[in-house]
Parts: structure tokens; C-alpha cells; sequence
């Protein structure tokens, strides 16, 4: 009989070779089967804290990666995760370079020898929040332009910490900026200080 169905899904009919019993001859407790697998447990914290440290391990290669390539860029050297937040007071106060220590100064105008003290100094908390806000700009220039793309980014939650010059005021951040070059290649990222 053509499309002839068994309700009780015992018989596999019509098929090649006729009508025959599917699975274990006639007996339907033949085709009855045991997933014996258990349910996934939920991650433990120590689980979920290995997967957050190989996630920022990834990020980090990445965004070191992305800025080896970009000539003078720098938003990994000065305002990345794994600067702290006692470097980002000593850039404030004397110019020094978060990563490499150096104070660096100005080199024409009429500054020139001067240390290079930014009106704020302040760091992401997650190499991950950084490459995000970077890859979300990069998005933001190809479809809107170069403007659009420096435009803050709101994150809603910390993602920043750092100091103002004036008064070496602390302050967490829940705003990136990403500064783009005309090639919509980053020079920098860093949280805004309101």
C-alpha cells in the first residue's frame, strides 16, 4: 500500500525489499532505545574563570598582533587591560609610558623636550571590552565614515578606570572612544573620563 504510515512507528513499510520489521524483528520492544548520556552539568567558577582567562589570552594576542601592524598606533602599549591603574597615574603625572616606562616628550613645537602629559590617563579592565570597541569602530567607518566611527561607544557596565589630570582625579569609565586613521585602521582606544 502506498503511503501507509504505522501509527505506532513498530513496522518500517513500504520500503526496498517489502514490508519487514524495522528493528528486532516483531518484537517493538527491539526498537525501544536508552540515551544513557547525562545532562551537561552547569560550569563551575573555577570553570568559567579558566574560560574568561583564555578568552582575554586570545584578545590579548590579537589586539598585540593588530598593533605591531599599524604604525603608530598605540592602544594596547598605553591603554590596555594589562597596564595598571598605578602606571596610568604615573603617565598623569610625569609622562611615562605605561608599557615601556620611557617618559616620552614632545619632539617639535614649541613644547619640544617637554614631557607629553595627557589631559587623562585611564585603562580598559578587559583586553576583550577593548578589541570589541575597536572591531565595533571598524564596523562604524566602513558603513557610516570616519566620524561616526570616533563617536563613544556605551558599554551600560565598568569597563574602565583611570585618572584626570586636574586634581588626579579618579573615575571608572562605561564609555570607549577608538580613534581610526583614514584607512579605518586603529591609533588608538581608550575609555573616556567624563
Amino acid at each position: 500500500p502506498t503511503g501507509w504510515v504505522d501509527p505506532l512507528g513498530l513496522v518500517d513499510c513500504p520500503g526496498k525489499g517489502g514490508c519487514r520489521p524495522a528493528v528486532g524483528g516483531q518484537d517493538p520492544a527491539g526498537k525501544v532505545q536508552v540515551d544513557e548520556g547525562e545532562p551537561t552539568l552547569p560550569m563551575t567558577a573555577e570553570q568559567r574563570a579558566q574560560e574568561h582567562e583564555l578568552a582575554e589570552a586570545k584578545a590579548y594576542k590579537e589586539l598585540r598582533e593588530m598593533e605591531g601592524s599599524i604604525d603608530g598606533a598605540h592602544f594596547l602599549e598605553k591603554h590596555g587591560a594589562q597596564t595598571t591603574l598605578q602606571s596610568q597615574m604615573e603617565r598623569l603625572q610625569s609622562g611615562k609610558n605605561p608599557t615601556t616606562g620611557e617618559i616620552e616628550r614632545y619632539t617639535k613645537g614649541k613644547k619640544k623636550g617637554e614631557p607629553k602629559i595627557p589631559t587623562a590617563a585611564t585603562h580598559f579592565i578587559s583586553h576583550r571590552d577593548q578589541l570589541y570597541a575597536i572591531n565595533r569602530a571598524r564596523l562604524v567607518f566602513k558603513e557610516s565614515g570616519l566620524q561616526q566611527s570616533r563617536e563613544p561607544i556605551e558599554f551600560g557596565r565598568k569597563v574602565g578606570e583611570g585618572y584626570k589630570k586636574e586634581g588626579l582625579e579618579y573615575g571608572e569609565q562605561t564609555k570607549a572612544v577608538v580613534i581610526l586613521n583614514d584607512k579605518g585602521l586603529p591609533i588608538t582606544s581608550y575609555t573616556e573620563f567624563e
